[in-house]
């Protein structure tokens, strides 16, 4: 897993829309984001993630920003 100083790599996606779904195309085939940790997070509890993916929904979504 890639690293930064001693912590492991984490990326959050804001939104989930045509920018969060390029954006997380985008992460998992450049090799400079491999094994990092990316969660989706959208107010809207309904939106549709990938299988396996990690995702924050809802209108509290926001709280647990301040973990990134």
């Amino acid at each position: 897993m890639k690293q930064k100083g001693s912590k492991h790599l984490r990326v959050a996606i804001l939104g989930f829309g045509r920018e969060g779904k390029a954006i997380l195309k985008f992460l998992q085939t450049s090799p400079d984001y491999r094994g990092a940790e990316i969660v989706i997070f959208d107010q809207n509890k309904n939106v549709r993630t990938p299988r396996g993916s990690r995702a924050i929904l809802g209108k509290d979504h926001l709280s647990w920003l301040h973990e990134f």
